[in-house]
């Protein structure tokens, strides 16, 4: 396999295209949800952009947020690819990670040992991921014993 990678550096959000064929949309809580990312980790993921356009590819929600809040930064990666080519990623990036299989145990796991104190949308999105995977977030009651000790009455011995 060979790269199609061109370059890597960082761009002023201002000068990157967002692609006219960009079909995802972002609801309101996605935006909120990625801004409370942002806020508590940074930026660990780099914008995609083809190098011969100059449109993104990947990273149209991270470009709008770093707009809104007067970024003026941000890390990229350019790709060398053609016009067919890069409608091909743009219909095939999130839908080939979203069929990704869920491992529920250890998504439950994940989303269980999170901090309490989520943003409210950050939570709202990690539970409608939880709800998609059928993975329950209640949090696990101790086990109760089979039985309990039998108790025996000192004078008698009976039990009960």
């Amino acid at each position: 396999m060979k790269s199609r990678i061109a370059r890597v550096g960082y761009a002023d959000p201002e000068s990157l295209v967002a692609h006219d064929l960009n079909w995802r949309d972002h609801p309101q809580a996605q935006h909120e949800a990625l801004e409370t990312v942002f806020r508590e980790l940074g930026w660990l993921k780099r914008v995609i952009v083809n190098a011969a356009t100059g449109r993104i590819v990947d990273g149209h929600l991270r470009v709008q947020v770093a707009l809104r809040h007067g970024i003026r930064s941000v890390p990229c990666v350019w790709v060398d690819l053609s016009e067919r080519e890069e409608a091909l990623i743009l219909a095939t990036l999130d839908p080939l990670a979203a069929d990704a299989q869920a491992d529920a145990d250890k998504l439950r796991d994940l989303l269980v040992g999170l901090p309490d104190d989520l943003n409210r949308d950050l939570d709202e999105l990690l539970r409608a991921l939880a709800k998609q995977q059928g993975v329950s977030l209640a949090k696990p009651t101790p086990e109760l014993s089979k039985a309990p000790e039998p108790i025996r009455c000192p004078r008698c011995a009976h039990s009960w």
